[in-house]
């Protein structure tokens, strides 16, 4: 007997077999664009949310002038703390 081959039932598992390649192929596909997604976030700092130092932020906010000078001091002196 050639166990099914030749029959119906040797072509069904081939198809499935096609299909189950098909589906593999499709999730590395997705999988290589979402790990080519993070890399390409982590260069250009949108995905890593990069703490700053608080002196950094403060002096950020006096240049803008956000903040005078005398609330500066007294920011400056708590941080220090």
């Amino acid at each position: 007997m050639m166990y099914g081959w030749g029959s119906g039932a040797g072509y069904g598992m081939g198809i499935w077999m096609l299909i189950s390649w098909i589906i593999m192929a499709v999730v590395i596909i997705f999988a290589l664009y979402g790990l080519i997604a993070i890399i390409r976030r982590s260069e250009t700092g949108h995905f890593i949310n990069k703490s700053r130092e608080p002196m950094e932020y403060l002096k950020e906010r006096l240049a803008k002038g956000e903040i005078s000078y005398e609330e500066y001091e007294k920011i400056k002196e708590e941080l220090l703390k």
